[in-house]
């Protein structure tokens, strides 16, 4: 039976073998065509036996992922004050709040502009550079 162990023990000799008398050429074609080949038989061996030792886990066979993955923290304490502090405006209207006053102030510190306008969308974008060039 292959195993990758017998694969590359066969194709370092095989390739030791062959490369041995030329000297000048380390890599021929038939030498890279008889290693990949060993390799891959190797390789497809090995699968396959392990394959055949133990069924998927659709078969009743184990898990291969035994454990969830941790759960990736959504919101930490800065984006609950934030989101706080939004909710407990008087208007749903966020456009002249603080917290989108605050976004331009530190978006024109960022890019020194003279105007600048937020918006909810690109179309809406669309739509104020429209109507700013007339």
């Amino acid at each position: 039976m292959w195993d990758y162990a017998t694969a590359t023990m066969t194709v370092l000799t095989t390739y030791a073998t062959e490369n041995s008398m030329q000297p000048s050429d380390p890599l021929s074609r038939r030498s890279f065509v008889t290693t990949t080949s060993l390799l891959a038989g190797g390789l497809l061996a090995t699968s396959a036996a392990a394959t055949e030792e133990e069924p998927l886990a659709i078969d009743g066979g184990p898990k291969a992922v035994t454990t969830s993955p941790p759960k990736p923290l959504r919101w930490g304490e800065p984006e609950r004050q934030q989101l706080d502090a939004m909710l407990e405006q008087q208007s749903l209207m966020y456009w002249k709040g603080p917290q989108t006053t605050q976004m331009i102030q530190r978006f024109q510190q960022f890019c020194p502009l003279e105007h600048v306008m937020t918006c909810s969308s690109g179309t809406a974008a669309i739509h104020i550079a429209v109507l700013a060039a007339g």
